[in-house]
């Protein structure tokens, strides 16, 4: 038998050799070749399930009870948050205004003691922080039994309610002490009193915010100054419009430039007080003494001055149109080129009383003694202006108008 040959036929050969590798081609190629066929169905499968969650999804479904619960959740939690924070306000204004209501208190009970203390700068500084302490407004708090949650913040904010705990006690202790008599001397006008220029600025300005401010008013108490004794007090450039002083003592008080127009000042005492370039239009000074007093350059018109005591004041280029001084007296008073028209001297006593350069035009002087007046430069002077007057004789008389 002959050996069987195991070369490959022609086609085989052929077959082979187109499956053998290219001698030049890198082993690596055919290995990435390899990989991408083996990966591509998995990369494409991934990119389209991630395009159709993209594309599709719509969220984790949650029931209807349980979105209601959640927000009655937060709605109870910002609620209490709420009701704490307004808690903590109402006891911390609630605490800050007890502590005031105390501090004032406090210093109600100083002021009580400086007042009777004999040093002047201590009375003169309790006067002046009693208003002050008057004026102290309380926001009222309910019993313990009967509190109501934001009660407080009802009553200071929307109710506005408030009290004034102390304007009672302060109101009486001032006038009290106002009335009082003090060591003061009252023989140096130059020398001004700090207690008594205290009460009368600060019971001046006390009357004041009675009239515009209602709710702190003390209705049926009267007037702070009614009847005080103020003197040697300084009130200069002051408003004391309005305010009823009565008998007030004033003596050698210096009270220019100030306004006390509508005034009562019924028996008050101003001997040697000076008031010049003062305001006392319609003023009520009825029985009044003001012996030495200086009214220069200040404004009476109006005002009524029956059965005072004048004697010696002094009214240089004074307004004194219509001012009423029935029966009150006025020796050697000085009125030099004041403005008396039509002013009333119905039996008034004008012994050596001096008419310089004074326009008497109209003015009625009938009952009233003129012994020794002096009318010679007088301005507006008639035959009838001294009509009804006594002692007209002895007048000093224009020239022209002089009784033989």
């Amino acid at each position: 038998m002959g050996k069987e040959s195991h070369s490959p036929s022609g086609n085989q050969a052929t077959e082979v050799k187109a499956h053998a590798p290219t001698p030049h081609a890198p082993a690596d190629l055919c290995t990435s070749a390899c990989e991408a066929g083996l990966l591509g169905a998995p990369a494409n499968a991934i990119a389209a399930s991630v395009t159709s969650l993209a594309t599709h999804f719509r969220g984790q479904h949650i029931p209807g009870w349980q979105v209601g619960f959640r927000r009655a959740g937060s709605i109870l939690l910002a609620l209490s948050a709420v009701i704490g924070a307004l808690f903590g306000l109402e006891q911390f204004l609630a605490s800050r205004q007890e502590t005031a209501r105390t501090e004032t208190e406090a210093l109600f009970s100083a002021a009580t003691g400086q007042l009777a203390s004999p040093q002047p700068a201590l009375q003169a500084a309790a006067v002046r922080s009693l208003p002050r302490i008057a004026t102290f407004r309380d926001v009222p708090r309910p019993e313990p039994g009967e509190y109501v949650f934001g009660s407080y913040l009802i009553n200071r904010f929307v109710r506005s309610r408030r009290e004034f705990p102390l304007m009672q006690q302060s109101w009486m202790l001032f006038r009290e002490f106002a009335s009082q008599p003090r060591m003061s001397s009252t023989a140096n006008p130059s020398t001004g009193d700090i207690v008594s220029s205290a009460i009368l600025q600060e019971g001046a300005a006390w009357e004041m915010r009675r009239r515009t401010k209602t709710m702190a008013t003390d209705e049926g108490t009267g007037s702070l100054l009614y009847k005080a004794y103020l003197p040697n007090a300084h009130g200069i450039d002051q408003d004391f419009r309005r305010i009823n002083f009565g008998a007030v003592d004033l003596r050698n008080a210096d009270l220019s430039a100030s306004k006390f127009d509508d005034c009562g000042l019924s028996g008050a005492r101003l001997d040697g007080a000076i008031l010049r370039g003062a305001s006392l239009k319609s003023a009520y000074l009825a029985e009044s003494r003001m012996r030495n007093a200086d009214f220069s350059f200040a404004v009476l018109d109006e005002a009524v001055v029956k059965h005072a005591m004048l004697q010696g004041a002094k009214f240089t280029q004074t307004f004194l149109v219509r001012t009423d001084f029935t029966d009150s007296t006025l020796d050697k008073a000085t009125f030099s080129q004041a403005i008396v028209h039509h002013a009333i001297f119905k039996n008034t006593s004008l012994k050596g009383a001096v008419f310089e350069q004074t326009d008497v035009s109209s003015a009625l002087f009938e009952g009233a003694d003129v012994e020794g007046a002096d009318f010679t430069t007088s301005i507006g002077f008639t035959n009838a202006t001294l009509s009804g007057a006594r002692n007209v004789k002895e007048a000093r008389l224009p020239k022209a108008n002089a009784t033989k």
